[in-house]
């Protein structure tokens, strides 16, 4: 299916799909609303359905679009996608880890934003260089390349950002509040449905860069044992099977319209980020190489550093770490 690498526009296919979401219409009038001829509406519904969606052309009604394939489709995310501020996406169906292949085309110059997806990584990662479990067609594997455009010093901002828009993300496509467990992952019902990851560079020409890579547990059924107690999926916890374009959609709907509030309003982020907290109030042990630390979670700072207070009553600031609730 086509796209355009850098261009901010629509590609045709995700056109087509986007209009006719909104509801059937005769190739002529996609035509006319698409700038395009009525043969290259046919050319696009046929590398549609070639894709596997179901768009029969109704005499009376038109073209209709009855289903969407169960698979990661770059213009079926770009005709969900709101604001199109991102339209370089590529999917794979297997890679080693999204994130590599992101800083390879950072490395190479690339222009930002642009997002990669895969059904399934071999060897994904999460922090600290543990291995994330990527079940194949089952999960969202995303990682994206941008270029904030603030100061060096206050892209950490970025892992908070992020995972606010997964939070959003998770209740707009489902039933289900979304908890924050500070800094990276996304909580439901006490388990873990999502982890991110976001690694820098630099270009020689093209300068800083950041990779936000993103893993969510969408439609698994069942999880290593070695992690079952403590991870679990959107469809484990709603009952329900989660349509991963639409998410993947929202995400990146959310990722830009926060992007410009890291400058603008970060006070409003973290305040979203606060009220969806899991360890706000709670007494902590965090670790961050050494031994590790013990305190209660008073707040997050203005940079979206852990606040925590020590036993001896001073006020402590945490950068990054891993947390976890102390028990007496």
């Amino acid at each position: 299916m086509q796209s355009s690498p850098h261009s901010k526009t629509v590609p045709l296919d995700a056109g087509v799909l986007r209009l006719l979401r909104k509801s059937p219409a005769h190739p002529s009038e996609l035509a006319t609303q698409l700038a395009c001829a009525s043969r290259d509406i046919f050319e696009s519904v046929n590398r549609l359905q070639d894709a596997g969606f179901d768009i029969p052309l109704n005499p009376t009604l038109g073209l209709q679009l009855v289903s969407d394939p169960d698979r990661l489709l770059a213009d079926d995310i770009l005709s969900r996608i709101e604001d199109p501020w991102i339209s370089d996406i590529t999917v794979y169906e297997s890679t080693a880890s999204t994130n590599d292949l992101v800083t390879r085309r950072a490395t190479d110059g690339s222009a930002a934003p642009l997002a990669i997806l895969a059904e399934t990584q071999t060897a994904g990662r999460g922090r600290f260089g543990r291995k994330w479990h990527s079940s194949p067609r089952q999960g969202i594997w995303m990682s994206i390349l941008l270029r904030p455009e603030i100061p060096f010093s206050q892209w950490p901002r970025l892992t908070s950002t992020a995972a606010l828009a997964i939070a959003l993300a998770i209740e707009d496509v489902t039933d289900l509040q979304s908890g924050i467990k500070w800094p990276n992952d996304v909580i439901v019902h006490g388990k873990k449905i999502s982890g991110l990851l976001v690694e820098t560079g630099q270009h020689p020409v093209t300068g800083s860069f950041a990779v936000l890579g993103i893993g969510i547990n969408a439609n698994q059924t069942e999880f290593p044992e070695e992690i079952r107690d403590r991870a679990s999926s959107l469809k484990l916890e709603s009952g329900k099977d989660v349509n991963r374009n639409t998410l993947v959609a929202k995400i990146l709907d959310h990722v830009g319209h926060l992007l410009p509030k890291m400058q603008t309003d970060f006070r409003g982020v973290l305040a979203q980020i606060s009220e969806r907290s899991t360890v706000l109030g709670k007494a902590l042990q965090l670790h961050a190489g050494g031994n590790p630390i013990e305190g209660v979670a008073e707040g997050l700072d203005e940079e979206g550093h852990l606040l925590l207070r020590m036993q001896d009553g001073t006020l402590r600031s945490f950068s990054a770490g891993e947390v976890s609730t102390r028990t007496p």
